[in-house]
């Protein structure tokens, strides 16, 4: 199984999980700009029963666009370089706002 496959199957089979990760990458997207995976794992805690290899899914999809890399921040990973992302997708992006309600921006 190619890493392309992986993802696939990553993405059917844990496909609630890997869709609430995704929208937690646009709000974030939306606060800080370009972003990457370590902002992502930072507000979104891996299950114990995910590989954390699988985050490699996250950005696998139409709606980002990698605009360099920059060396991770997470201590295990030493240093390895990992993309920066910038949302290029036309999904509405949601803000809570202080009242508790939902709205688009």
């Amino acid at each position: 199984m190619n890493k392309q496959q992986a993802f696939d199957l990553f993405a059917q089979k844990r496909r609630e999980f890997l869709e609430f990760a995704r929208w937690e990458a646009i709000r974030i997207w939306k606060q800080k700009g370009n972003i990457t995976v370590d902002d992502v794992r930072a507000e979104v805690s891996t299950p114990s029963d995910i590989n954390p290899v699988c985050w490699g899914a996250l950005f696998n999809s139409g709606d980002w666009e990698c605009v360099g890399y920059v060396k991770t921040t997470r201590q295990v990973a030493h240093g390895r370089p990992v993309g920066c992302w910038k949302y290029i997708g036309n999904k509405p992006i949601y803000n809570l706002s202080p009242s508790g309600q939902i709205g688009f921006t």
